[in-house]
């Protein structure tokens, strides 16, 4: 409780420190999605100055209730694994398994999932800073472990290509971090590639699996850097 009380007066200081005596304002928010919050803001902020949302992730989906990704083809479902857990997986098909989450305007932003190949040979593909068409920044990886960094608009552009330890039924973590023109790639907590680039500087995210293949996903966190 000590530190609690602590940290809470440190923070006070630091919010008055921000700004001048008599100048600005913090509310709370109950009842709304973090994401209907950022459009009210972005609709408010020509007009009324500065207003940002605190730590709270720009998007969250762990498929435990209302499924709130953009799934069109309904070739997505939510399944229960062996502990009890709602994770998203693809039905397989001669067809690409897409979805897509967030904003178009979208700019720095991480993204991190749980992700597995629950069979043989699999591919997906993680998106970051597409368009509707899905053109864009993606990070194909695959069940062998192969993992590229990859610019599509079309032609796809090879940025940067890396080994990851990859097994079949397992978790993996994966975070890609994407700021002004600076990109990492993370797996399971550790940076594997790192790139530079600013072909594109904004963008929804999204995930997909091509034909033939079966990848589940769960707990999907999008915050602002």
């Amino acid at each position: 409780l000590n530190d609690a009380l602590y940290l809470l007066h440190e923070r006070g200081k630091a919010m008055q420190e921000a700004v001048p005596v008599g100048e600005g304002s913090m509310i709370a928010v109950l009842g709304l999605k973090t994401e209907d919050i950022y459009d009210l803001l972005q609709s408010r902020k020509e007009k009324n100055g500065i207003c940002e949302i605190d730590n709270s992730p720009l998007f969250s989906e762990d498929f435990e209730n209302d499924v709130r990704v953009n799934n069109w083809l309904d070739n997505w479902s939510v399944r229960q694994d062996s502990e009890g857990n709602s994770i998203y997986c693809n039905e397989t098909s001669s067809d690409w398994a897409s979805f897509t989450f967030g904003r178009d305007d979208w700019n720095d932003y991480s993204v991190s999932l749980r992700m597995k190949f629950p069979t043989g040979y699999s591919r997906a593909e993680i998106y970051f800073r597409i368009n509707q068409q899905f053109y864009g920044y993606r990070l194909s990886i695959d069940a062998r472990g192969y993992a590229e960094l990859g610019y599509w608009s079309p032609p796809h552009i090879n940025l940067g290509r890396v080994l990851v330890p990859v097994k079949r039924d397992e978790w993996m973590q994966i975070q890609l971090t994407f700021s002004g023109n600076n990109l990492k790639f993370l797996f399971d907590g550790e940076v594997v590639d790192e790139i530079n680039d600013d072909k594109k500087l904004n963008g929804l995210g999204g995930f997909g699996v091509p034909p033939n293949s079966e990848v589940c996903v769960d707990d999907i966190v999008v915050n602002k850097i």
